[in-house]
């Protein structure tokens, strides 16, 4: 039989506190935990950069449509289905929740009058203008979908995810 006599040692407080402290002051491994505790921090931080990207993006895809649709619309300003159709025909991925809006109005010296068919005073030009407006909901990475029905009384989530693009173009 083997003697326990190396297995039962007298361990004394001081040396338990001296190993603790030598733990604590221990640098063999800090980068390690470090990582540990920022890297959900970095890769939350990248998930929204990433998430404004694509919003800046179907932005600027909304501008361009809206561009698209005012230059067709300066051309004929009474198509404001054809307006629609030329704008959706611009859109570069799915269509099905873009919304078109073609407005004609008419301003005197700066003021919008009620018809384009009146006069202005003072001599004044009667100038026409259309505007066409597209607009749609972007569903980002951490807010809720708007389109949810768990989330659609959120009117905050609404207003923050509904992108529009607005361009007014003088046609005479």
């Amino acid at each position: 039989m083997a003697s326990r006599r190396g297995l039962r040692r007298n361990v004394h407080p001081a040396a338990i506190a001296r190993a603790l402290l030598g733990l604590l002051r221990s640098r063999s491994g800090i980068a390690t935990v470090e990582f540990g505790l920022m890297a959900p921090v970095f890769v939350v931080m990248g998930m929204g950069v990433v998430d404004v990207g694509n919003a800046l993006v179907h932005k600027f895809d909304l501008d361009s449509m809206a561009r698209i649709g005012a230059e067709y619309a300066r051309a004929n300003s009474t198509d404001a289905d054809g307006v629609k159709a030329v704008v959706l025909a611009a859109a570069k991925r799915d269509n099905s929740d873009l919304s078109v809006e073609t407005t004609v109005f008419c301003e005197c010296a700066y003021q919008t009058v009620d018809s384009c068919d009146t006069t202005c005073p003072d001599s004044d030009t009667l100038r026409k203008y259309v505007k066409v407006s597209v607009g749609e909901f972007y569903n980002p990475l951490f807010l809720p979908n708007p389109d949810h029905p768990d989330t659609a009384n959120y009117t905050f989530f609404q207003s923050i995810t509904h992108l529009t693009a607005d361009v007014t173009l003088r046609i005479e």
